[in-house]
């Protein structure tokens, strides 16, 4: 999964180096970004776009060869209108998320629909699960889904399709724990965190798996703060001692969360230092009384020491927030390391 700038890493250069190793398929979530693959990243790979509406979106689906992953009938409405010649898709099951996806009740109209027409063809089917993280609870939602989703799936044995798809990073993380399990239900992994080195759920992989971007800037001024002086809008931080503050050139216009304000960690050399103050949009305090010749030091917002899945819980959000607001006013520097 590569939507959302491949979770604000990169999409073009993230696809163009997978795709180089071989990755022969990519999702993404807007026909936008499915484009932006064919235009930027010259991509020649499958890219399955799980998010569409209209028929502007369709042509534009179709004129440069992305894969529909179709949700409901107005989406295969316009399918089977524009298409001109045969049409693979991806069908989207909603077994419990009720977000997106065909429901048990629609799936007879469904194969009706797509048994009649000469033009769609299934070729794979998918479900979303709510609570991946409990994959290991017999009594626990992904089982459930699991258990509709083969239902339905026996139900749908007159479509063509071949390719399954149930699992994101932290169902795939579970099932791979799960032997028996793993090969009972053998369905295609869709990875998106774990891609990039996190995962949402702890367990035995997420420590063989280490983050693929760090998130860096560094002390440009320091100022000298008397003790019980205030710092940054808002007066909501006071110094309890004679401290020196680095002023760091990144803001929440960057994608540091508000929410760090007076209560964020970040890396300074060997240091643990706090955020202090309200983060601004452009700029960031940090308290390096404790630091040695702080000014043009290295701050360490997220990396390998310090994850962004720990900074999520920082700033009361989720990993995945934290690391897709990082904006494109951040420059990315793409390192290749093989260990």
């Amino acid at each position: 999964m590569v939507k959302a700038n491949a979770y604000g890493h990169g999409d073009v250069q993230v696809v163009q180096h997978l795709e180089s190793l071989g990755c022969p398929r990519f999702g993404v979530g807007l026909v936008e970004e499915g484009i932006r693959l064919r235009t930027k990243a010259n991509s020649k790979a499958e890219v399955f776009v799980f998010g569409f509406t209209g028929d502007e979106a369709v042509r534009e689906l179709l004129h440069h060869c992305l894969t529909p992953v179709v949700s409901d009938f107005s989406q295969l409405e316009s399918l089977e209108k524009l298409s001109t010649n045969s049409t693979a898709l991806q069908l989207k099951i909603n077994t419990g998320m009720n977000r997106l996806g065909f429901v048990a009740k629609d799936i007879k109209k469904l194969l009706e629909i797509l048994n009649n027409s000469k033009k769609l063809k299934v070729v794979g089917v998918g479900t979303h699960l709510m609570s991946s993280e409990d994959l290991a609870d017999p009594q626990g939602h992904s089982r459930q889904q699991l258990g509709q989703f083969e239902q339905l799936l026996k139900e749908m044995s007159s479509l063509p399709f071949s390719q399954l798809h149930a699992y994101n990073s932290s169902g795939a993380a579970q099932a791979m724990q799960l032997g028996d399990f793993q090969k009972q239900h053998a369905y295609g992994l869709r990875i998106g965190l774990g891609l990039y080195g996190l995962l949402a759920c702890d367990g035995s992989l997420q420590t063989k798996l280490s983050p693929v971007m760090s998130l860096k800037s560094k002390i440009v001024a320091i100022q000298q703060v008397k003790k019980n002086q205030a710092v940054s809008y808002g007066a909501t931080w006071t110094a309890p001692r004679d401290s020196q503050i680095g002023i760091v050139p990144i803001g929440y216009a960057d994608g540091v969360p508000t929410q760090l304000s007076n209560r964020g960690i970040v890396h300074v050399g060997e240091h643990s230092v706090s955020i202090v103050g309200r983060v601004c949009m452009d700029y960031t305090m940090v308290d390096v009384t404790d630091c040695v010749n702080a000014i043009d030091q290295e701050v360490v917002f997220f990396g390998k020491k310090q994850k962004a899945t720990q900074v999520a819980v920082q700033a009361s959000t989720i990993g995945y927030d934290v690391l897709t607001r990082i904006s494109e006013r951040v420059p990315r520097l793409f390192v290749n390391e093989r260990v």
